[in-house]
C-alpha cells in the first residue's frame, strides 16, 4: 500500500487535479441522486393509499367543477363511516394572499388554511419553529407558517420566528348585510409566524406561500378538497367507500345548496391535482444540472486516471521488467496497478460523498428552496453508496487496461539499455 501511495504522489499536481475532478463529480452526483431518490420515495410512498376527495363533478372530457361542501367539523363523521381511512387533512383556500410588513405589501403565490393532519399526511418538513399547537387552537390565536423561500425574501438572515405579517382583505370579495348593502372591508389581521417549512409541495409551481390554521377561517369554514391517507393495503377500499360516505354526510348541505344530482357529486383524484403534495416532477432542472455537471466531472476525472495509469505503465516499464525477472507474475503486476487506480478513484469518491453529507444541510438552509424548485434536497445514504461504488468501478476498469498492457511487457525488452 505504501509503495502505491508513493507512486501516486510522484506527480503531485497531476494526481491532485485528477483527484479534485473525481471529488467534484462525486459531490455533484450525490446531491443530484439524493434529490432524485427523495422525490422518487415521496412519489411512491403510499401511492395507492393517498388520494384527494373532491367535492364536485367531473365529466368524461376532463372538465370539472368544484363546490365548497367539505366542512372540517364533518371530517370526523366521515372517517367513522370509512374504516379503511387512516387520516384525512382539510384544506381551505384563503380569501386574499397579500401580506403587509413594515408598510410594504407582499403578494404570496398561494395561501391555504390547513388542519392538523395536513403536515404529517404530506410529509412536510418543518425547518424552524413548530406547527400549530393545542394552546394556540384553544385561544384561537392568529398564527401562521411560511415557506423557506418566503422567509428568505422577507427576512433574509434574520429569523422569521416571532415576526408578524398582516393579512390584507381581499378587495374583490364583498360581503353584504341582510338588506343587501355592501359591508365595509375587514381590517388587516396580524398573524404571528411560528414556523417555516421546506417546499416539498407545490400549487401551480408556487414557491412563496403560507399556511394558516383552520380556526381562523371564520364563516368561510368549508372547502372543496380533502387529502386522504388510507390504511396500508386498503387504498382501493377507501376510494370505493369514501364517495357514498361523503354524499351521506353532506346530504343536507347539498340540499340547501340546491344540488339535485347528488349521485354525481364527489369524486377522487390522484394527489397533486389540488392542494396536495406534488412530487411528480422527478426531473427538477437543477437536479439535471447537478447530474450533468457530475457526469462531466467524472468523465474528465476518468480520462485523467486513465492517462495517469497509461503514462505510469510507460514510465515504469523497466521497474516492471525487473519485477518480472525476479519472479513477479503478470497477475501481481496487474493487481498492483489496478489497486493504484482504484485507490485514487475511490478516495476521490469517498471525499465527494462525505462533502455532500456535510454541505447538504447548508444548501437546504441557504439556497435549497431557490435552486430545487420541485424536489426536497435531502442527503440519501443510498445515493452516497451508489456514487462511491461507481467511482470504485471506474478506478478498477480504467486502471485494468493500462495495467494489463504493463504486465505484458517482456522482461528482456524492458531491461534493454540498463
Amino acid at each position: 500500500m505504501n509503495s502505491v501511495l508513493r507512486r501516486l504522489w510522484r506527480k503531485p499536481l497531476r494526481t491532485f487535479l485528477t483527484l479534485l475532478q473525481i471529488i467534484l463529480g462525486a459531490l455533484a452526483m450525490t446531491l443530484a441522486l439524493s434529490a432524485y431518490l427523495d422525490a422518487l420515495q415521496r412519489q411512491n410512498a403510499g401511492k395507492a393509499e393517498r388520494f384527494d376527495l373532491i367535492a364536485g363533478t367531473q365529466s368524461e372530457d376532463g372538465s370539472s367543477s368544484s363546490y365548497s361542501l367539505i366542512e372540517e367539523a364533518n371530517v370526523k363523521e366521515l372517517l367513522e363511516l370509512v374504516p379503511a381511512i387512516d387520516k384525512a387533512a382539510f384544506i381551505g383556500d384563503a380569501y386574499g394572499s397579500t401580506f403587509e410588513k413594515d408598510g410594504k405589501l407582499y403578494q404570496f403565490q398561494a395561501v391555504a388554511y390547513i388542519s392538523d393532519a395536513y403536515i404529517d399526511l404530506n410529509n412536510i418538513q418543518i425547518t424552524s419553529g413548530s406547527f400549530f399547537s393545542n394552546a394556540e387552537s384553544e385561544s384561537k390565536e392568529a398564527v401562521m407558517l411560511i415557506s423557506d423561500g418566503a422567509a428568505n425574501i422577507l427576512f433574509g438572515e434574520e429569523s422569521a420566528i416571532g415576526q408578524t405579517l398582516s393579512l390584507m382583505p381581499d378587495e374583490s370579495f364583498v360581503s353584504y348585510d341582510d338588506q343587501g348593502n355592501p359591508l365595509p372591508s375587514a381590517p388587516p389581521e396580524p398573524f404571528r409566524i411560528i414556523g417555516t417549512f421546506a417546499e416539498t409541495i407545490r400549487f401551480n409551481e408556487a414557491q412563496y406561500f403560507a399556511f394558516l390554521p383552520t380556526w381562523k377561517m371564520g364563516e368561510f369554514s368549508s372547502a372543496s378538497v380533502l387529502n386522504v391517507l388510507a390504511k396500508e393495503g386498503q387504498g382501493n377500499e377507501a376510494r370505493e367507500q369514501i364517495i357514498p360516505a361523503a354524499r351521506q354526510v353532506f346530504d343536507t348541505k347539498m340540499t340547501d345548496w340546491g344540488i339535485t344530482e347528488k349521485d354525481e357529486m364527489f369524486y377522487v383524484s390522484e394527489p397533486g391535482q389540488m392542494w396536495s403534495q406534488n412530487a411528480s416532477n422527478l426531473l427538477d432542472p437543477t437536479v439535471v444540472m447537478f447530474g450533468l455537471f457530475g457526469i462531466v466531472a467524472l468523465i474528465v476525472g476518468s480520462i485523467g486516471i486513465f492517462s495517469i495509469m497509461l503514462v505510469a505503465a510507460l514510465e515504469r516499464e523497466r521497474d516492471i521488467g525487473i519485477q518480472r525477472s525476479l519472479g513477479a507474475t503478470k497477475h501481481r503486476i496487474t493487481r498492483e496497478m489496478t489497486l493504484e487506480s482504484t485507490l485514487l478513484s475511490g478516495l476521490g469518491g469517498l471525499i465527494g460523498v462525505l462533502l455532500a453529507a456535510l454541505i447538504t444541510p447548508l444548501l437546504l438552509k441557504q439556497v435549497g428552496n431557490v435552486l430545487f424548485w420541485t424536489i426536497n434536497l435531502q442527503w440519501q445514504p443510498l445515493a452516497a453508496a451508489i456514487v462511491f461504488a461507481i467511482t470504485l468501478m471506474l478506478g478498477m476498469v480504467l486502471g485494468f487496461f493500462p495495467a494489463l498492457k504493463a504486465a505484458r511487457v517482456k522482461p528482456v525488452e524492458a531491461l534493454k539499455g540498463i
